[in-house]
C-alpha cells in the first residue's frame, strides 16, 4: 500500500509543541543554512509518526518492537510517499521520495482496545528552552547512566499533532506515543542536544507499559562511538521494555580564521592595489578567498544574498587586520542587482580588477529519477544565474586585462553519482567561460577546478573522504590568479594537487 504526505509549517508547529524539541535544525533558516543541508529538515520522528498514521488506516494498535532507520533527512514543502509491506504481525514501512528512501521502518504489533484508564495528572516536567550546545566528554556522559527519563505530554499539542498525522489519540497507547516523542527531546535537546542528527531508534514493548516516564524507565547508559562521532544510549521504557538511540554528533559551523591564513606563506603586497569582487564571500570556499585575497594586499567587494550576520562577521575580522574590503548584499542572479552591486564597488574602490564567481545554490546528493528533467533543469538555472549576472556586470565596467575566475569542481569531470545536476551545471559555467574568453580576448578569463573542500556542506559527522582546508585550497588559488600566463586570456587549472 501507499500513501502521500507534505510537511509544512504546521507540522513543524505541532511536533515541537508536542515533543517540546526546540532544536534550531527543524525550524531556524539561518541556523540550518550553515549545516551540512542548507535549510531545515524534518524532526526524523515525526516522520515515524506520520507513517504511523498513513499505515494503520483507523485500526488501534500496540507495538511489540520497532525499529528506525533515518537514511536521509526530509525537507518541507516537499512530497513524500509511504509504503508499507505486511506479514501478518509484521511491518515494512518506507519513507521516500522518488526512488531514494528516506526512512525505513519495521514493526510488529498487537491488535489493542483502548482501556479507560484515568488521564495522567498533570505533569512537573519543564522543558530547556534550548538544546544543550555541550562538547561531551566520557565522564559527562557516564553521568547519564542510571537517570530517569524526564518528559511530560501536552496533551493539546500532542491532539494537534495527531490530527495532521491523522492517527486518533486512542489508536496508540500513550505510553508508546510518548516514549516517541521523549525519544526526539532527548537526542535534539540533551543529548547530543544542539548538534544532534538522530540515526537510529530500536524499541522491545512488552505491552504492559501503564505509561511513560514511570518508576522503572531509565538512562542505563550512555556512550560516544569516536569511529564515527556518534552517541549510543540504551535503557528502559518500563520493567521490560527496553530502547536504543542512535545519533551523530554534527560539528560546529565552519569558518576561515584569520589566524590560521596568517600562518600560511603569504605574500602581504600579492594584490596591493587590485579590487577583487566575491560573490558568495561571506561563508565558505568565498570566505576563505576573500581572507586570503586581502591578507595580500587586496580589496575585496563581498557580495551575500542572505547572510547578513555572516557578512557582518567578515567584514569585522577584516576590519581588525587593518584591510580594506566592504559587503554588498543583493541576488546578482538578477542582472539589475548585478550592475547596481558593480557601480557601488566602483564607487567604493575605483576600480574590479578580479571577479570571483562563487555563488552556488545549496548542493544536495539527488538521482536523476527523483529530480525529474524540470528539477534537474531548475537547479542548472539556479547556478547559471549569479554567474552569468555578475559577469555580464563586470564586462562592462571592468579594464581590459580584468580578470573573471570561476570556481567550479572535480565533479565537473568524471561524473559522480547523485550529483549529475550539478555536474551540468558546472560543465555549463566552464564551457561559457571558455567561449566568452574568445569573444572578449582584452580580458582573463580562469577556470578553476576545486576539489572536495570543507564547508558548512561537506561538514558532516563521518566521512570516509576527509576534504582539503578551504584555506589551503584559497591560497593555491591566489597563486594561479597572481600567475596567470601572458600569452593567453584563457587557463583551465585543477587544483587537487595544488592544495596543502
Amino acid at each position: 500500500m501507499t500513501a502521500s504526505f507534505l510537511f509544512d509549517e504546521r507540522t513543524i508547529e505541532a511536533f515541537m509543541g508536542a515533543s517540546h524539541d526546540r532544536n534550531p535544525l527543524h525550524y531556524d533558516e539561518r541556523y540550518a543554512s550553515r549545516t551540512q543541508f542548507g535549510r531545515p529538515i524534518v524532526y526524523g520522528i515525526c516522520g515515524v509518526i506520520v507513517a504511523l498514521g498513513k499505515w494503520c488506516a483507523g485500526r488501534s494498535f500496540s507495538l511489540r518492537s520497532l525499529r528506525v532507520k533515518f537514511e536521509r533527512p526530509l525537507f518541507y514543502g516537499q512530497p513524500y510517499s509511504i509504503k508499507w509491506v505486511e506479514k501478518g504481525a509484521d511491518v515494512q514501512i518506507r519513507v521516500f521520495q522518488g526512488e531514494t528512501v528516506n526512512i525505513k521502518i519495521a514493526l510488529s504489533y498487537a491488535d489493542w482496545i483502548a482501556d479507560d484508564a484515568a488521564p495522567p495528572s498533570a505533569s512537573a516536567f519543564v522543558p530547556l528552552d534550548d538544546p544543550l550546545a555541550v562538547q561531551w566528554t566520557e565522564n559527562e556522559l557516564t553521568a547519564w547512566a542510571r537517570n530517569k527519563p524526564s518528559f511530560g505530554v501536552d496533551s493539546v499539542a500532542v491532539g494537534r499533532l495527531l490530527d495532521l498525522a491523522e492517527l486518533g489519540e486512542n489508536q496508540i497507547p500513550k505510553p508508546q506515543l510518548a516514549f516517541l516523542l521523549w525519544a526526539s527531546y532527548f537526542v535534539g535537546m540533551q543529548v547530543p542536544g544542539k548538534q544532534a542528527l538522530f540515526s537510529e531508534l530500536n524499541a522491545e514493548f512488552d505491552g504492559q507499559e501503564k505509561s511513560f516516564p514511570n518508576e522503572t524507565s531509565e538512562i542505563e547508559g550512555v556512550q560516544f562511538d569516536e569511529r564515527f562521532n556518534r552517541i549510543i544510549a540504551t535503557g528502559k521504557i518500563s520493567h521490560a521494555s527496553r530502547f536504543d538511540i542512535i545519533a551523530y554528533v554534527r560539528p560546529n559551523p565552519v569558518n576561515s580564521e584569520i589566524g590560521e591564513i596568517k600562518k600560511l606563506a603569504l605574500d602581504p603586497e600579492r594584490f596591493h592595489g587590485r579590487t577583487f569582487v566575491i560573490s558568495g564571500g561571506t561563508r565558505g570556499f568565498g570566505e576563505a578567498i576573500a581572507k586570503v585575497a586581502a591578507l595580500q594586499g587586496g580589496a575585496v567587494a563581498i557580495n551575500f544574498r542572505a547572510s547578513s550576520d555572516e557578512a557582518k562577521r567578515v567584514l569585522s575580522e577584516l576590519s581588525e587586520e587593518n584591510c580594506r574590503a566592504a559587503t554588498f548584499q543583493g541576488d546578482i542572479g538578477d542582472a539589475g542587482v548585478a550592475g547596481d552591486l558593480l557601480r557601488k564597488v566602483l564607487a567604493e574602490f575605483g576600480q574590479v580588477d578580479y571577479c570571483i564567481c562563487n555563488a552556488s545554490p545549496p548542493i544536495e546528493a539527488r538521482k536523476f529519477s527523483d529530480l525529474g528533467a524540470d528539477g534537474f533543469a531548475h537547479f542548472v538555472e539556479k547556478s547559471l544565474a549569479p554567474t552569468l549576472g555578475l559577469l555580464s556586470a563586470f564586462l562592462r565596467v571592468s579594464p581590459p586585462g580584468a580578470m573573471a575566475v570561476l570556481i567550479s569542481s572535480v565533479y565537473a569531470t568524471g561524473g559522480k553519482s547523485e550529483f549529475s545536476h550539478y555536474a551540468a551545471a558546472k560543465a555549463a559555467q566552464e564551457k561559457a567561460f571558455e567561449s566568452l574568453a574568445k569573444e572578449y580576448p582584452r580580458y582573463k578569463f580562469l577556470v578553476a577546478r576545486l576539489p572536495k573542500i570543507l564547508t558548512d556542506q561537506t561538514n558532516v559527522a563521518f566521512d570516509r573522504e576527509p576534504p582539503h582546508r578551504a584555506i589551503d585550497v584559497a591560497l593555491a588559488l591566489a597563486e594561479t590568479v597572481a600567475n596567470f600566463p601572458d600569452n593567453s586570456n584563457f587557463l583551465h587549472v585543477t587544483l587537487d594537487k595544488s592544495a596543502s
